[in-house]
């Protein structure tokens, strides 16, 4: 279980995309929302970013595309755009944005998270992607996710309830660039207990999450890193939301917990 926030891709010093539709710019993509999109006008486009310091990323994710079966991307670091081709600190090689066998019928987006084996740090970033055999004719992102994930040592996410909220379903935005409603999935409210937290972790790290993005920023919460197959079941991209009740509390084999979290999807 992690979870990782987007403060890095929302203070971007520069975001260029290799192709865009005019009314679906690039710089889109810092709307924390998820429902403002870049729209490339062909099928291998690229997407490159400058940080507004040099950064370690661990973590990074490719949210609400228009991915199908065979769609692939890849991410390079670098200390220098140059270097992103020349001389790239991390070169992850394409990867599925697709999963491996899990029913995405019902939803009108796609999630894809990968974590980096060897962080380094870097300055820019570049995304290359091969949608060669869409047939939308097109690549469509929405949200992108780069930074260090908070991952607790022994903690993990307990009593987790999936809420779908009847009232919200997802948009879609439309090859006509009009709005309309998803298949039939409704955005959904996750609420969970941290348990087993070391003090440092739960007065630390996570309260830094939740100082910088609580109803403000959206955040990434994975459930299951190791679920591959049904990536929008087990992870999430919202608001993190904390009432009072989020004070961590010392259990009694003295780690800490944290009751009261709910990731509500935008």
């Amino acid at each position: 279980m992690y979870i990782v926030n987007i403060q890095n891709i929302y203070n971007l010093q520069s975001l260029v995309a290799s192709e865009e539709v005019a009314t679906f710019e690039a710089d889109q993509l810092q709307d924390p929302l998820g429902t403002s999109v870049w729209r490339s006008t062909g099928l291998t486009p690229n997407i490159v970013g400058q940080f507004d310091v040099s950064q370690t990323i661990d973590t990074w994710g490719v949210l609400y595309s228009n991915a199908q079966s065979g769609d692939e991307v890849k991410l390079r670091l670098a200390t220098s755009e140059a270097n992103l081709t020349a001389s790239p600190v991390v070169d992850e090689g394409l990867v599925d944005v697709w999963p491996g066998t899990g029913d995405l019928s019902d939803w009108p987006y796609i999630h894809q998270r990968q974590t980096i084996a060897t962080p380094a740090a870097a300055l820019w970033f570049r995304l290359d992607f091969d949608f060669t055999g869409n047939t939308d004719g097109y690549v469509q992102v929405g949200a992108l996710v780069m930074d260090t994930r908070f991952a607790p040592t022994l903690g993990h996410a307990s009593g987790w309830e999936l809420i779908p909220r009847a009232s919200a379903a997802f948009s879609n935005l439309l090859a006509d660039g009009s709005v309309g409603k998803g298949g039939g999935a409704h955005k959904r409210d996750a609420r969970f207990t941290l348990i087993s937290l070391t003090k440092a972790e739960a007065f630390g790290e996570f309260r830094n999450i939740l100082r910088q993005t609580n109803e403000t920023l959206p955040v990434m919460v994975v459930l299951d890193e190791d679920e591959d197959d049904y990536p929008m079941d087990t992870m999430f991209y919202g608001y993190m939301i904390a009432r009072r009740e989020t004070e961590p509390m010392p259990n009694a084999a003295g780690h800490f917990v944290v009751p009261g979290i709910t990731i509500q999807e935008p």
